[in-house]
């Protein structure tokens, strides 16, 4: 799985951001930890958001400091004061719960939130990430269909989201996929599908943005770039799309 982030905020938001950044990584202590966050997408649209976090352990030589940093760890991970969880109810999602899968060095927690649609997801980050944009699903009897369009923002602005420290955290993307729990996707724009058709990995939609810009003449004056490559973000004058089509097995 590659890495993936959604966060590209102005000049402004860089300092703010960085202090939420660096308040999370004294949080964390010197904890070294492998991250995967994985969607799992139903047929019907609703998805469950899971963060595997595996191999976590302290660095340091000190074994009181190596004691005392993984133990600060394991409470910020406890029910109540875990921030990835906190940030998933605060996206909206609902059965929210952490799991404590492995109690001794190396340390193993799984954190999971379960959403209605991927709508709901989608627009909720559309908005704690000061984007503009849309998303909409469809289903139909045999397949499943999600469009996402993101309005590109002004490259000058130095106005950036002000995102809560638990979001900030769930942000911080190691590896990001998309799977299916039945049936394979038929179809996908920005993302790039595993062999078996049942895993959808995004393109680094910040690198998109970073190289997109908002000079309609340049768009206009080149139709192959607005056309992109095959399973490359669609890239209209002002925005980029992407798009999921899975099949729905019969009940």
């Amino acid at each position: 799985m590659r890495a993936f982030t959604l966060h590209r905020p102005g000049r402004a938001s860089v300092l703010a951001g960085a202090g939420t950044i660096l308040l999370v990584l004294t949080l964390l202590g010197c904890v070294e930890r492998d991250v995967a966050h994985v969607v799992y997408l139903k047929p019907d649209g609703s998805l469950t958001w899971t963060i595997l976090e595996r191999e976590a352990r302290s660095n340091a030589d000190d074994p009181a400091e190596r004691q005392r940093e993984e133990t600060d760890f394991l409470l910020s991970r406890q029910v109540g004061s875990n921030h990835l969880a906190t940030a998933l109810t605060q996206l909206g999602a609902h059965r929210v719960r952490t799991v404590r899968l492995r109690d001794e060095r190396p340390f193993a927690i799984w954190t999971e939130g379960t959403f209605r649609s991927a709508t709901e997801l989608i627009d909720c980050l559309l908005t704690e990430l000061d984007l503009t944009g849309s998303s909409r699903l469809e289903l139909a009897p045999a397949e499943g269909r999600l469009d996402i369009r993101i309005d590109l923002p002004d490259p000058e602005a130095d106005i950036g989201p002000e995102l809560t420290p638990e979001i900030e955290e769930l942000l911080l993307l190691d590896t990001f996929a998309i799977r299916l729990t039945e049936g394979r996707f038929l179809e996908a724009v920005g993302f790039e599908l595993s062999e078996d058709g049942t895993e959808a990995v995004p393109f680094d939609l910040a690198g998109e943005l970073e190289q997109e810009t908002l000079a309609s003449d340049d768009a206009a004056g080149d139709e192959e770039s607005s056309e992109g490559d095959a399973g490359q973000p669609q890239r209209p004058a002002d925005a980029v799309e992407y798009r999921l089509v899975w099949e729905r097995p019969a009940v």
